[in-house]
Order: structure tokens, then sequence, then C-alpha cells
């Protein structure tokens, strides 16, 4: 890209190699060259001239894992991370034929840097300085991490400081002025947890973590939100459809395909109320209707588990009651999505084989007696669903394969048409509108559109 002026930068020149996800660009005499990780593999591009990159050369796999955390270099060589396997050297002193060296040392570092001939990486058991005079490195440095274990994703040197990134869990600084003895300095701990899902109401926001539960934060100052309290569930952490939705004074969890149902009236103090049985119906996602709660997900009673879309009574917390289940006849996963009010719901089944989902419109009207009126035999691979406002168009994000979101016309439950197919080359995770205007959240950003006629969205801003 030439970012002469980074308020529009634009793309030059391009070279595929296959499915990349680090680089180090290095100047070596008059030649430049990317080194790119690829499938666990390091290429050699020479970018000298940013319009034609040439590959001058490529290693066989050398990481375990097909995504490689951090490369750095040093001296014509190339230090690959991956968190998994030893750290791997490669010499690139010949860019046609870069020679694989082999794993240089015995931790399993998932970051890695260089500064002043040496070798810094940091992982779960700490950050580790080494010398590399050649073969193995040899260590001459480590402090262990503090304040709880954190995996590395980056580090850093900053003249005399390492700053070592832990994800979710901040970062850490360290002294390594004395290269031999790295001193821990502090630690900036952001607020831990995988986040996947949240709401705003009022001026509290609720957050939900896969392994961390439920935390509400005061978010009266955006700027500065502050922790109010945290709910850890009896059954937490997984990929078990993650969720909150809130209605009045009541937040409804989900984690590990369990519902939990919290007072939240003092916002500081969440109550448990009540909790769904596990051993009747296995919950992904879900709406609320008053105080019924009507759920895509998986049926334990079949095993192997099969999608299922239930019904649930909660009036009484206490006692949440399935009041209806219907099942569909695959058994390749649960159903993933569902969206809808008290009268349709609209289900994201998997079909029987691959990574596709069908869509399912079902009368909910009656809980007692769940039906199926209308399917899209093969909806595309589905991320999420939302029912616009209006209770006619259901809005589709897709993901992997199908990079793209859809519009669904509901006019006819029986008969459900997509009416437009709107690619954005990237995962699309979820929606939200105000009158004719969608806004749609993907893996490159929010897209705002104006979906007053929804064959035809118009891209507005992003």
């Amino acid at each position: 890209f030439d970012i002469s002026n980074p308020s529009q930068p634009f793309r030059v020149g391009s070279l595929a190699i296959g499915n990349s996800d680090r680089l180090v660009v290095q100047a070596s005499g008059v030649n430049v060259f990317a080194y790119v990780s690829t499938g666990g593999a390091l290429a050699v591009v020479d970018v000298s001239n940013p319009t034609t990159p040439v590959l001058r050369g490529m290693t066989a796999a050398i990481t375990l894992s097909w995504e490689t955390h951090s490369l750095a270099f040093s001296s014509s060589r190339v230090f690959l991370a991956d968190g998994f396997g030893y750290l791997q050297a490669v010499d690139v002193s010949n860019p046609s034929a870069p020679a694989a060296l082999g794993s240089v040392s015995s931790d399993s570092p998932s970051a890695v840097a260089t500064a002043n001939g040496l070798i810094y990486t940091w992982s779960t058991g700490g950050l580790q300085i080494y010398s590399f005079p050649g073969g193995q490195a040899q260590r001459i440095g480590y402090a262990p991490v503090y304040t709880g274990q954190v995996q590395g994703n980056t580090v850093a040197i900053l003249g005399g400081s390492a700053l070592c990134t832990g994800g979710e869990d901040g970062f850490r600084i360290y002294d390594v002025s004395s290269p031999s003895s790295p001193t821990y300095r502090g630690a900036f701990s952001a607020t831990s947890g995988y986040y996947v899902g949240g709401v705003v109401s009022g001026s509290v926001g609720f957050e939900v973590t896969q392994n961390n539960g439920l935390k509400l934060f005061n978010v009266a100052n955006p700027a500065a939100p502050s922790l109010l309290s945290q709910f850890v569930s009896a059954l937490n952490g997984g990929y078990g459809g993650e969720k909150v939705q809130v209605s009045g004074n009541r937040a409804y969890f989900v984690s590990a395909h369990q519902l939990n149902i919290l007072d939240v009236s003092n916002p500081a103090q969440p109550v448990l109320l009540g909790v769904s049985s596990t051993s009747q119906f296995l919950i992904q996602d879900f709406y609320l209707v008053g105080t019924s709660i009507v759920a895509g997900g998986l049926d334990p009673t079949f095993i192997p588990n099969r999608p299922a879309v239930a019904v649930f009574g909660a009036s009484n917390p206490a006692s949440i009651t399935m009041q209806g289940k219907f099942g569909f006849s695959t058994a390749n996963g649960g159903a993933w999505r569902v969206s809808g009010n008290g009268n349709t719901a609209c289900v994201a089944v998997p079909l029987a084989t691959g990574s596709d989902f069908s869509l399912a419109v079902m009368n909910v009207s009656n809980p007692a007696s769940l039906q199926q009126v209308g399917q899209i035999p093969d909806a595309g691979i589905v991320a999420t669903m939302r029912l616009a406002p209006d209770n006619r168009y259901l809005y589709m994000g897709c993901q992997y394969g199908d990079l793209s979101w859809k519009i669904v016309d509901l006019a006819s439950a029986s008969a459900p048409v997509i009416v437009s197919s709107n690619y954005v080359g990237a995962a699309v995770s979820g929606f939200d509108f105000s009158g004719t205007t969608a806004f749609v959240s993907t893996g490159i950003g929010v897209q705002v559109y104006d979906v007053s006629n929804p064959t035809h969205p118009q891209l507005l801003r992003s």
C-alpha cells in the first residue's frame, strides 16, 4: 500500500501466496524483503518494486500451528513462534533458498522479538532472553509471569523495557536493561474475559464472557466505564451459546447452554433467581417474549444430540418450565441462531453435512404445538440473525466461505424469500436498526446502510 497520504491509502501491488497471517519487512542492501508466515511455512517475497512483488523462496511447513503468532528478524535469520512448538529459526541469507534451521529453544513461545543481537520470547511461562551464536539459543535471562498466568500474544522491546501483552489479561512490563536479570516492573490488567456479547440497559452495560461469566459495568460515562459486579454461573466457560438479554430488572444470561435468570435491580449485587435444566434442552441462542423464552439449541434426549427449538415459561424464575419443543431430523450440530417474535421464530438449522444452514420458519404462537411452516433449504453459513422492528424482514449475517449478509422477506411465512444478498468480504456478527437505517457489524468494522428498499440496500458509510 502507498500510505504517503495516510487518510487515503491505496494498494499498489499484491501477490497471492496462500493463507498468510504474519509478516516482517527488512531491507537488505538495495533490496527489500517481506518475510511472510503462510500455512506454517515461511515465504520470502522481494518487494523492492512495490508494484510487482516476487516470491523468491519458501520453506516447507515448520511450525506446529497453521497460524504463526509472531515473527522477528535478526542477522539474516527469521524466528517464528506459534505458541505450540519450539521457537523455529530460518536462515534467509539466500532469499531464493531459505533454510530451516530447526528449533532453537526448548520453550514454546507465542511471541518473539529481537533487539541488540538478542532474542526475546514471551509465553505462559514468562519472558526469556537468549543469545544466538548458532545452533541452540543460549538462555541468558528469565523472568516468570507475575499476577497470574497469561497467554503471550506480542512482545516489544523499547529501550530497556519489554512490553509483553497477554490479550484479555492486559500486559506486563519488564526492565531488560540488564538482559541477564530482567525485572518485573508492573502490569496493566484488562478486565479479564473473552468477551462475546453484550447489551446496555440504562447506564449499565451487561457483558458476556466465554470464560469469566457475566460482567456488569457502569457506562454512564462511556469514556470511563467501571466494573460494578460479576456473576459466574455454576456452568461456566466453553462454547455454549454465551448471550445476555435484559428486560426490566431481570437479566437472562446463557452460559454453557444453561439459562440463568438474575435480579439486577441492584447492579452491584446481581441475585440468581433460577436456572434452566440442561437435561431437557441445551440453549444456544434465545429471544424474549414477555416472560417467555424462545430458544434454539440441542435436544440432549437424542444421541447424538439433535438441533431443536423450545419455548420456556419463566414467570416464576425459580421454576423455568419447558412449554414445548420441536426437533429437527439432522444430527450435525445445534439450532445455532434464532430470532423472531411471539408468533414467528426463524431458526438456523444445520444441513445434514457441511457448514451451511437451512432457515426454518416456525409458528410459535402456541408453545404446546410448535410447527414449522416455511423453509429456505440453504441459507448460507449463518453467524447471526435479527428480525427487524417491522417484523417482516429478517437480517442474516454469514461467515467463513459466505462473507455476506442477507435480507429475508417473511411476508408469507410459508414461503420466505431472500430478497438481497450483500457481499462485504468479512464475517458479519450483528445488526441494529434506527428507522430505515441498518448498522451492520463486520470483521472489518461497522457498516451503515439505507435499507428503505430491502431489495437494494445502499451503503452510506463504514
